[in-house]
């Protein structure tokens, strides 16, 4: 076995989740306590400690081999503080006699003190064109950006599978979320929230996306459910996705959310790929690799993380949809 010690996750809190899940085969509550109680001591299988390594360092994670670097060591910080109370005495009895026949010299010090008034008003009119001091000063809170599922739409079978593959919750959290919509369930990143929304929509189902979740829903977890007085509060503020918003055009799962509306880019459609470059939003290509080509989380995670063949498109339709998407997450690829 193999201990690898999660010292922080980083700014990532969901993904950190998502590898752990995964890989790991963690429960989503073992996962949170996990993420509460870090510096954490993960035991993994010798052949799998280098994939959980990169895919939590790839995660925004920082992870290490060393306990001591951890921090998890046994520090002997009680006993060195033994001294310290011990020193402090005996330099004052020491000091008092030493001071004493140096207090001759005292007058000599006397006339050098006429000094010390001169540099007082210096400093006092430095202080007066300090009228600007009242300057209010910027401590707003980061925004929490969440989406809010509004109903199931028609086909509730495939909105649960979109909740289950983006979220990587279990099939029982993904229906529950489904079931008592209208519910909210936040964010750490703002494109991924409206990633999950257009998923929704696409799906079928109607979704809001809020920049900044209300102080009363900040700590969701996983997600909370509305009354309808509380949706019709926040409908006003909310970006919306499905059959209620027909003059927003709904991108299809896996386009880059930050350019919705634009014009798809006309090229030839490969008849298969090679990822050379993964690109800096490498998490984001594991949904899409679940859902076009069918792959289990494992070889998407893989291919994700250090590139690789992916398999042949099935047509021209379904190549153009995986480019642009590659594209727009800026994923270097090849022909093959």
């Amino acid at each position: 076995m193999t201990y690898i010690y999660l010292v922080s996750p980083g700014s990532d809190r969901f993904a950190i989740a998502a590898v752990l899940r995964s890989t790991l085969k963690m429960s989503l509550g073992d996962a949170n306590s996990v993420l509460k109680s870090m510096p954490a001591r993960l035991e993994v299988d010798d052949a799998k400690a280098g994939l959980v390594f990169n895919l939590l360092a790839q995660s925004g994670a920082y992870v290490t081999y060393d306990a001591d670097e951890a921090g998890m060591k046994p520090a002997p910080a009680k006993p060195a503080a033994k001294p310290e109370p011990k020193a402090e005495p005996k330099p004052e009895p020491k000091a008092e006699p030493k001071v004493a026949p140096k207090v001759t010299t005292a007058p000599k010090a006397a006339p050098k003190v006429t000094t010390a008034p001169k540099a007082a008003p210096k400093s006092a009119p430095v202080t007066d064109p300090g009228t600007p001091a009242p300057k209010p000063a910027k401590s707003s809170a980061p925004a929490v950006p969440c989406v809010i599922i509004v109903d199931s739409g028609n086909s509730k079978l495939q909105v649960v599978k979109v909740v289950h593959d983006c979220m990587n919750w279990g099939l029982k959290e993904s229906k529950e979320y489904v079931d008592n919509a209208p519910a909210l369930t936040t964010f750490e990143d703002y494109d991924r929230a409206r990633y999950f929304a257009a998923s929704l929509s696409a799906a079928g189902s109607m979704a809001y996306v809020l920049k900044d979740t209300p102080d009363k829903f900040r700590h969701a977890r996983p997600f909370a459910a509305l009354n309808p007085y509380e949706l019709k509060t926040l409908e006003p503020q909310a970006e919306k996705y499905g059959k209620q918003a027909p003059q927003d055009p709904i991108p299809t799962v896996g386009a880059s959310i930050p350019t919705v509306g634009a014009a798809p880019k006309a090229k030839s459609a490969p008849k298969a790929i090679s990822v050379t470059d993964p690109g800096p939003k490498r998490m984001q290509l594991i949904p899409l690799f679940k859902k076009e080509f069918k792959m289990n989380y494992g070889s998407a995670a893989s291919i994700a993380e250090g590139g690789g063949n992916l398999p042949a498109f099935a047509d021209d339709a379904q190549a153009r949809r995986v480019c642009d998407a590659l594209d727009a997450l800026s994923c270097k690829y090849k022909s093959i």
